[in-house]
């Protein structure tokens, strides 16, 4: 059976992420999808595709409310970079590509 690299030893886990991010930006490059990248610059776009709401802390058994303080608090560094996003027809939507790694200096 294969074992993730995550799984063989803790200490490559940092190997594991890395492999994935390169993998991953290896594929925007040879996909040749487009992706979305266009911010709209009215307040509001004409026809709502899509709207989803749902509660940012839950109670769920034994989740540590720190956990959601942590998740609220990247969510709303995230948000001002994705909000107005207007995808294309033919466009992709890429969340990573879009908000960019998450570090200590920017907030994460």
């Amino acid at each position: 059976m294969f074992k993730m690299l995550s799984q063989m030893h803790p200490g490559l886990y940092w190997v594991a992420v890395e492999r994935n991010r390169l993998k991953r930006r290896v594929s925007w490059v040879w996909d040749r999808r487009k992706y979305a990248t266009s911010l709209s610059t009215e307040e509001r776009v004409p026809n709502l595709v899509k709207r989803h709401s749902s509660r940012l802390i839950k109670t769920l058994g034994n989740t540590e409310l720190w956990l959601q303080k942590n998740k609220v608090h990247n969510l709303r560094i995230c948000v001002p970079l994705i909000d107005g996003l207007i995808v294309k027809p033919g466009e992709a939507f890429s969340f990573c590509r879009l908000v960019g790694r998450p570090t200590k200096k920017r907030g994460f």
